[in-house]
């Protein structure tokens, strides 16, 4: 509307000048001065008045338009950018505290590897986390299983496929769950030292991880207890291969400590609620 209201007053100025330059005189007594001095003045106020009658037709039409398009608006427009914006800075807010809080370290392998477990809330919390039965996007020590009748065959690797991996359904920006041969690599190629609570993980370049113990909860579990709080058992992506039997429920998982003397990556049942130790690729 100023836009208009501008281009109006522009328009007004120059029918006024026209006007006058074609209806002046000069008092020097001129026949018929005055006579067209008058129509003169006449003309402008009709100009005037038609403008004036234009301008509130044009407002007129455009409230009509912008109520049956809102969105056409300009202030609208200016809205939504803006919140735009500000959905955009929060989101990159929030990714830069997902990596503040999981900070992932470079051991000098193929991913990067989280400093905590998934579960956390503050960065200080080492020894806190949350234990998951494979495959599910929620926090789980009770005794039901949502994928219970569901072939791990059929689904194959969840490593980043959202439908199935926790990481990276809520970290995303390229956080997800570690696959079989990444917990290979992390035990092959980095020197594991055990410690009072569990396991320090250093790479070839010198920077390492820690792996608390953990232990695991199962259906006969007490859930205010896990089983062998004296291991640390961490889940891959990884289902158990092909195999004849018709319903396979297994995935690979890296359990150290108790009764393993060295880290050791077998195959569980994916009812076994365990840890997820999240990594992210180096290219994000």
């Amino acid at each position: 509307m100023k836009k208009i209201s501008f281009v109006f007053v522009s328009l007004l100025n120059v029918i006024i000048l026209c006007a006058q330059r074609h209806y002046d005189y000069d008092d020097s007594g001129i026949a018929g001065g005055a006579d067209r001095a008058f129509n003169g003045l006449l003309f402008i106020i009709l100009l005037v008045i038609g403008a004036i009658v234009l301008l509130l037709l044009g407002n007129f039409f455009f409230k009509i338009y912008y109520g049956l398009n809102p969105e056409a608006k300009p202030e609208h427009k200016a809205q939504k950018a803006k919140e735009e914006r500000g959905n955009k800075q929060k989101v990159e807010i929030k990714l830069n505290d997902i990596d503040l809080l999981y900070h992932p370290i470079d051991l000098g392998l193929s991913v990067k590897w989280g400093s905590v477990n998934l579960g956390v809330t503050e960065a200080w919390q080492t020894m806190f986390y949350k234990y998951y039965f494979w495959g599910e996007l929620h926090p789980n020590i009770f005794k039901t299983y949502d994928l219970s009748s569901i072939n791990f065959s059929d689904i194959g690797d969840i490593s980043g496929n959202p439908q199935y991996d926790i990481v990276s359904k809520t970290l995303n920006n390229g956080w997800r769950i570690p696959t079989k041969s990444e917990l290979k690599e992390l035990v092959e190629k980095c020197k594991w030292t055990k410690q009072e609570m569990g396991y320090k993980v250093e790479g070839s370049n010198g920077n390492s991880i820690f792996l608390p113990y953990t232990g695991f909860f199962t259906f006969d579990s007490n859930p205010f207890m896990a089983e062998h709080s004296d291991e640390g058992c961490y889940w891959s992506s990884t289902p158990k291969e092909e195999t004849s039997e018709k319903l396979n429920q297994s995935a690979y998982s890296l359990t150290f400590g108790g009764r393993y003397l060295v880290p050791t990556i077998h195959e569980r049942l994916g009812y076994n609620a365990i840890a997820i130790r999240p990594v992210k690729n180096k290219t994000v």
